[in-house]
């Protein structure tokens, strides 16, 4: 049976919801099932880092000096777990959605992709019309 999609790129915008893991299932299926071997290229939200770091900061709370780190290192365990069934290359990158609009716009500019992956948390902000876009809920 011949494979049917023509995905050269998946960009998947997630962050710690547990729909995001669900996205990566999605991601990883598509990618697998192309014609040709797709790259996912993977895009994981700190933000709670980045608030946490913010209301640390506002309220004079200590918080750990690695949270960013730590953090990291517990997502991208989790993101592998699922990633292990994917058959292509895969990249991971994080970034911090301060500015949503202008974060997604500039990662969907660099990556450029054939399809893009995202959860409800994204859609707002996905630039519109401008790629294939599957929306998990």
């Amino acid at each position: 049976m011949e494979k049917g999609l023509d995905l050269n790129k998946i960009l998947l915008v997630i962050g710690k919801e547990e729909r995001g893991l669900k996205a990566l299932d999605w991601a990883v299926y598509l990618g697998n099932n192309c014609k040709n071997q797709s790259e996912l290229v993977v895009y994981y939200d700190l933000r709670d880092v980045y608030y946490l770091k913010e209301l640390a900061f506002a309220f004079g709370v200590q918080v750990e000096i690695d949270v960013d780190e730590k953090e990291k290192k517990r997502a991208e365990a989790k993101l592998k777990e699922i990633l292990n069934k994917f058959s292509g290359n895969y990249k991971i990158e994080f970034f911090y959605s301060g500015r949503k609009r202008e974060k997604v716009k500039d990662i969907v500019n660099k990556v450029s992709p054939d399809l893009i992956i995202t959860t409800l948390d994204y859609i707002n902000v996905i630039p519109k019309y401008e790629k294939d876009t599957l929306v998990v809920s």
